[in-house]
């Protein structure tokens, strides 16, 4: 399979290289109202403004960052190959904020994607199917088997699967770390499971990695949606168009004011019962809620004596709910491990790949989509669960890469789903979103659920005699201590907007993902999500994206 691509005289309209320009870049935008408004063009984004103009809506899509893959008019392509950019090639996510430095926000709490997909387009791919156990404490209407009978897990399917062999021959490369990590799980009493095939296989089984590829480069949305919407009259959408507030006369949104990369501020307005829908991520939709007047009184406050010029409505139309205060993150302990192995595992170079690749991994992946270069840096994931002491089970999940040096690699130790743990977001007086109370191991149940998992797989590892061996630098630090005070945070954050059955103090949406005291302000992306999953993010919720549109449609 050739790796070659046409641009559309409309897609070409969207170049992702800055300079900014002076004014938005504009695809189909017209003066008249809209039937919705959807701010933000991350994974929820993307897929609820499709489905909402293939249902009929006039929408327009407002994302404040840049073009991102080849196809959505990303032209800061690889020096190796002029038809991807270094989003598109699955090797090389480590490697997209050296290509393309302006791809993260500087206004938000941590790492986050501004630019088309979101950070659906700067992560590192993996794509952990959810099941049943990750909606186990959703509300009523949002568990798994509800979605089933909605068709969303059958659309997603459809649209963006998601592959653990992303290779075009079906092949896995470079597998030498990969095969001793399988030998090592499977004397260890793990099982294998295929991610994508079998995800409810999230308790003592390993898998190739799931990860985010289609015909051998990134999917998402901005991959597996974009292109229908664009070729839908109802879809219309702006780039470098950054939302600041919603308009809002009293509980009705009337519209909203963005603002372009130049500075300047415009309004759109919506047609007489329009809806607003949130889809700019878990740390900037409660920057839109608290500019708009919605959230807890300290945080508008902020916004008010602060010094971004946002125009709040009234004092008396202020909606104070609980925005910002679920935060909720999966937290990594990083542990280096020695193998003696009789076969040699040297890291392969992914950094250099951007600039000089192996010519030979360079020229399959160009003329035939096959090669090393169509995988990601990982190298097999695996699952476990553990029970704190109070009584409660989490979930881990455990993804191997390389390390630095030869017959060394990396595991990045998650504790996922099942966590206690939360913290809470707030905003400065600059407009910046930041951390109050960080959401990682804030209580005993969580740090001695990952301790109790840390003990044991250690034992595991000292099984081997010799075969594996912890780095020097993590080998004599207990696990309580790995647990509690090397963590570092997942980037999975979620719940700042939090889905709930009432609005009783501890929720900002309600069922159809409509915030509380409004008559037409939806939220779509991870910040409704009342709960973490057992994996990574994307997948779940470009799920709760497909389950949520229909719902938004009916309100």
């Amino acid at each position: 399979m050739a790796l070659t691509y046409v641009a559309t005289a409309l897609v070409a309209l969207l170049l992702a290289t800055p300079p900014a320009t002076a004014a938005p870049l504009i695809v189909g935008r017209e003066l008249s109202a809209y039937d919705v408004i959807v701010a933000g063009g991350g994974v929820g984004g993307l897929i609820a403004a499709t489905r909402l103009a293939e249902a009929g809506q006039k929408v327009i899509l407002l994302e404040r960052g840049t073009a991102s893959t080849f196809k959505s008019g990303g032209n800061v392509t690889v020096p190796w190959n002029s038809t991807v950019t270094a989003v598109d090639v699955p090797s090389l996510a480590g490697s997209i904020s050296t290509a393309m430095p302006w791809v993260h926000c500087s206004d938000t709490a941590g790492i986050a994607g501004c630019l088309l997909g979101g950070s659906g387009s700067i992560n590192a791919l993996m794509f952990v199917t959810p099941s049943t156990v990750d909606f186990e404490h959703w509300p009523a209407g949002w568990k798994y088997s509800d979605m089933i009978k909605s068709g969303a897990v059958k659309r997603i399917t459809e649209r963006n699967p998601g592959e653990t062999h992303p290779s075009s021959d079906g092949e896995l490369y470079d597998q030498a770390l990969g095969l001793d990590m399988a030998s090592f799980l499977n004397g260890a009493g793990y099982g294998h499971a295929d991610a994508i095939a079998e995800p409810w296989k999230k308790r003592g089984y390993w898998s190739h990695p799931p990860v985010n590829v289609r015909n051998s480069v990134r999917a998402g949305p901005a991959a597996t949606y974009l292109p229908t919407a664009l070729a839908n009259p109802n879809f219309s959408f702006m780039l470098e168009s950054k939302v600041v507030r919603i308009i809002r006369n009293g509980s009705e949104a009337t519209g909203v004011e963005f603002e372009d990369a130049s500075g300047q501020r415009e309004t759109l307005s919506l047609r007489k019962g329009g809806k607003i829908v949130l889809g700019a991520g878990t740390l900037s939709t409660p920057r839109i809620l608290f500019n708009s007047g919605i959230g807890p009184t300290a945080q508008i406050e902020t916004v008010q004596n602060g010094t971004t010029n946002v125009t709040l409505p009234p004092r008396q139309d202020w909606i104070n709910l609980p925005v910002g205060e679920n935060l909720r993150d999966h937290a990594i302990v990083k542990v280096v491990y020695n193998t003696t192995a009789p076969d040699v595992i040297t890291p392969y170079n992914f950094t250099g790949t951007l600039t000089q690749p192996n010519l030979t991994d360079a020229a399959l992946y160009n003329q035939q989509g096959k090669g090393v270069l169509a995988q990601t840096v990982q190298r097999l994931v695996f699952w476990q669960t553990a029970v704190g002491n109070d009584s409660l089970t989490r979930y881990t999940q455990n993804t191997v890469e390389y390390s630095t040096d030869n017959n060394t690699f990396m595991i990045y130790h998650y504790l996922t789903h099942g966590v206690t743990s939360v913290g809470s977001l707030g905003i400065d007086s600059d407009g910046n979103t930041y951390e109050i109370v960080k959401p990682s191991y804030t209580t005993p149940g969580d740090v001695s659920a990952f301790a109790a998992f840390l003990d044991k797989f250690r034992s595991q590892v000292k099984a081997t005699n010799g075969l594996i061996t912890e780095s020097s630098a993590t080998a004599n630090i207990s696990s309580a201590d790995l647990a509690a005070n090397t963590w570092t945070s997942g980037y999975h954050w979620l719940s700042t907007a939090r889905m709930g059955i009432s609005n009783n103090g501890s929720c900002v949406t309600d069922v159809n993902t409509k915030v509380y005291g409004t008559d037409n302000i939806f939220v779509v992306d991870g910040s409704f999500h009342p709960d973490l999953p057992i994996g990574n993010t994307q997948a779940v919720i470009a799920l709760a994206a497909e389950h949520a549109w229909p719902k938004i449609l009916a309100a």
